[in-house]
């Protein structure tokens, strides 16, 4: 009974990641990126088998497009923008409207997450340029 769960388990993932990639495929088609970025969760010390799939599949998707893929942690993204690593979502989105002249446009956490990952992959080398 507890392979067929696992079984199971596996599947309802792969099924998850799967769907991701099937609209990375759409998004992808229809913006041309010429590179990905993500931020993963910081402080995980521990084996994650569901995160440990999104990533290696992440990882093929972006090989298999000749997309060079850049990732950061959370942490670092979140000290970037909103000045301390451990601001939520929310101070996130906001720090990130803040920064983009956006206040008061329509975005879930989720969405301004992603925004300020680019944005941060977009300008950390002119930081770096400048220190």
């Amino acid at each position: 009974m507890k392979t067929a769960s696992l079984d199971y388990q596996l599947d309802a993932r792969w099924s998850r990641v799967s769907h991701l990639l099937q609209s990375l495929d759409e998004l992808t088609e229809k913006w041309n990126p010429k590179l990905v970025a993500l931020c993963q969760p910081s402080g995980i010390s521990w084996p994650v088998p569901a995160l440990d799939l999104l990533l290696t599949s992440l990882a093929e998707w972006s090989a298999g497009r000749d997309l060079p893929q850049f990732s950061y942690t959370a942490q670092e993204v979140r000290t970037a923008i909103a000045g301390h690593p451990n601001a939520s979502r929310d101070q996130l989105g906001y720090a990130t409207m803040l920064l983009l002249g956006l206040i008061g446009q329509g975005r879930s956490t989720h969405e301004w997450e992603a925004i300020a990952v680019g944005h941060y992959h977009l300008t950390r080398g002119k930081q770096a340029e400048a220190a």
